[in-house]
C-alpha cells in the first residue's frame, strides 16, 4: 500500500499529513472552526447563559482529546497533567456530576478567574485562528472563566450561591485544591514515572520546557541558571507556582461580588489575547509560516515545531547509549585490527577498516532513528 515493503502504513500516513497541501487544508479548517467557535460561544453567553455549561462540555472534550493525541505523538503528553488541565477536569466534574455543590463551584471560580485567566497574559496566549495548538491553549484557559462567569451570575436551577465570599474562603479552597494537584503532579513525575522521565530526556514536561533552549537553540538566563533534573530547581518551580497562584487569587472575592468588575476584568484579559494574536500574525506568522513548506520533510517538520515555539528535541537515553556503544565498538575493532597486523600487515589493515565501517553504521543508525 505504501509502495515500499519496508515502510509501515502508519509512517506513510504520518508523512502524508506533513505534506504542504495537507498542512494548508488543516490550517484552513482550524481557522474556520476557530471563528465559528468564537461566534458560537458569544451566542451562548448572550442568549443562553444558563445553558453555557453544556456548550463548554461540547467544546472542551474534543479539544482535550485532540491535544492528547497530538501531544502523545510529540512526546509532550506529560503536559496534560499540568494545573490548567486538572482545573478543566474539575469544571467537567462540576457540570456533569455535581452542578449544585457550592464548595466545588467556589473553588472552580477561584481557579478559573484567577490563575487560569491570568495565565493568558502570563504565557502570552494568542487568538490565532489557523493554529489548532494556539486556539486550543486559548480555549483551555478562557472557557473555564466563561463557564464560572455564567454559573456565578446565571446559576442553574437549584444552585444557591452567596452574595459575597471572603478572602479566607477563596484562599482556603483555592490553595487546598491547588495543593492536592501539586501532590498528584509530584507523585506522577517523581515516583510513578520517574524512571521513564530519567531515561528519556526527550519526554517534555513544563519544567524541562522552561529550562530548555529556545526554538533557535539559544539559552536564556533562566535556562543557564536551572537544571530541570535537580531537586533544587523543582522546589523553586513549585514555590514560584504557589506564589503565582496565591497572588492570582487575590482579586477573586471582588470579582465574585461585582458583576461589572468581573465583566471588565475578563474583557481586558481577552483583549490582551486578541492583541497577542494580532502581533503574532503581523510579526511572526508572515515569515515563519512559509518555512513550513520549504525544503525536505525534516526541514518542514523543524519549521512546524518552531511555529509551536518548541525547544529542540533532546536525544533519548537509548540513542545516547547507541552512540557511545558505536564509539566503543569502533575502538575495539581498531585494536583487533592492529593485533592482526602483528601477524600480517594485510590483516591489520582490513580489521581497521572494518571497525570504522561499524562505527559509521552505528552513527548512521542513530541519525535514522
Amino acid at each position: 500500500m505504501t509502495g515500499d515493503q519496508d515502510r509501515k502504513i502508519r509512517d506513510h500516513i504520518r508523512a502524508r499529513m506533513e505534506e504542504p497541501p495537507i498542512v494548508r487544508l488543516r490550517d484552513k479548517v482550524s481557522f474556520m472552526l476557530g471563528v465559528v467557535g468564537v461566534a458560537a460561544i458569544e451566542f451562548a453567553i448572550l442568549v443562553r447563559p444558563r445553558s453555557f455549561a453544556w456548550w463548554y462540555v461540547g467544546f472542551i472534550l474534543p479539544l482535550l482529546g485532540l491535544r492528547l493525541w497530538i501531544y502523545s505523538r510529540l512526546r509532550w503528553h506529560y503536559f496534560l497533567i499540568d494545573f490548567c488541565y486538572m482545573a478543566n477536569v474539575s469544571c467537567l466534574v462540576q457540570v456533569l456530576a455535581y452542578p449544585q455543590l457550592q464548595p466545588l463551584v467556589v473553588a472552580n471560580f477561584a481557579h478559573a478567574s484567577g490563575p487560569l485567566a491570568l495565565a493568558i497574559i502570563t504565557w502570552r496566549n494568542s487568538l490565532v485562528f489557523h493554529s489548532l495548538d494556539k486556539i486550543t491553549s486559548v480555549f483551555i484557559h478562557a472557557l473555564p472563566a466563561l463557564l464560572l462567569f455564567c454559573t456565578r451570575w446565571y446559576p442553574p436551577a437549584g444552585l444557591e450561591l452567596p452574595d459575597s465570599i471572603s478572602a479566607w474562603t477563596t484562599m482556603r479552597l483555592g490553595v487546598l485544591s491547588y495543593g492536592a494537584w501539586q501532590l498528584f503532579y509530584v507523585l506522577v513525575t517523581e515516583a510513578l514515572f520517574a524512571r521513564a522521565l530519567h531515561d528519556d530526556p526527550a519526554l517534555m514536561t513544563s519544567i524541562r520546557w522552561l529550562t530548555s533552549p529556545g526554538s533557535n537553540g539559544d539559552y536564556s538566563g533562566l535556562t543557564r541558571m536551572f537544571d530541570a533534573d535537580r531537586w533544587k530547581t523543582k522546589l523553586i518551580f513549585i514555590a514560584v507556582q504557589l506564589l503565582y497562584t496565591c497572588v492570582a487569587l487575590l482579586p477573586v472575592p471582588l470579582l465574585w461580588s461585582h458583576y461589572w468588575l468581573h465583566l471588565a476584568y475578563l474583557l481586558g484579559i481577552y483583549l490582551a489575547c486578541v492583541w497577542n494574536g494580532s502581533s503574532y500574525y503581523i510579526e511572526v506568522f508572515s515569515k515563519a509560516y512559509r518555512k513550513q513548506f520549504e525544503g525536505d520533510a525534516a526541514a518542514r517538520r523543524a519549521a512546524a515545531l518552531q511555529m509551536l515555539e518548541a525547544p529542540p528535541p533532546r536525544p533519548s537515553l537509548r540513542k545516547e547509549l547507541s552512540k557511545e556503544l558505536g564509539k566503543e565498538l569502533g575502538k575495539g575493532g581498531g585494536g583487533g585490527g592492529g593485533g592482526g597486523g602483528g601477524g600480517g600487515g594485510g590483516g591489520g589493515g582490513e580489521g581497521g577498516e572494518g571497525s570504522r565501517g561499524g562505527g559509521g553504521s552505528a552513527a548512521a543508525d542513530k541519525k535514522e532513528d
